[in-house]
């Protein structure tokens, strides 16, 4: 299941590197509604990285929940970095209403906000059913905060969340 959903993923992680790559390009979206940390560049980056690693998943031909010679990969790429990306921006929105500020962990909704969104959308090309679903997201739950750490330690993160 997590090797499905590497491409939401990287998906997730692409808009960090956005920033450091198109400095210029990297807007925020809405401070009022999202902060200052949610960016236009977050969708470029988070569907273009998506549907490459998709691809590259295709050169391992490692068995898995999809055919990946099917030939709308790129549309599985496409929905599952925009829903990952669309994701993000949700909960976002969400925890600014709920006077949560920017950086403050809001578990578990900080580590499922993309994985619900990819799922979401992913789904209607791709159905991988509840069993495998509810799977990939506690292993996601599960591999965040030692995979977070090693982030941090790597002086990636700012923070362990």
């Amino acid at each position: 299941m997590l090797w499905f959903f590497v491409p939401a993923i990287v998906a997730n992680m692409a808009p960090g590197w956005g920033g450091a790559l198109f400095p210029g390009l990297n807007r925020p979206i809405s401070r009022q509604w999202l902060g200052t940390g949610k960016t236009w560049l977050a969708y470029p980056m988070g569907i273009g990285f998506a549907i490459l690693t998709i691809y590259l998943q295709r050169m391992f031909e490692f068995p898995g929940v999809i055919d990946y010679r099917r030939g709308d990969l790129w549309l599985v790429g496409l929905l599952m970095g925009t829903g990952a990306i669309l994701g993000d921006h949700v909960e976002s929105f969400c925890k600014r209403m709920r006077g949560i500020p920017r950086g403050e962990p809001w578990w578990p909704w900080d580590v499922l906000d993309y994985v619900i969104g990819g799922l979401l959308l992913v789904s209607s090309v791709v159905w991988i059913g509840w069993s495998r679903a509810l799977l990939l997201a506690g292993a996601i739950l599960v591999f965040h905060y030692p995979v977070n750490a090693i982030g941090y330690l790597l002086g990636h993160r700012k923070r362990i969340l």
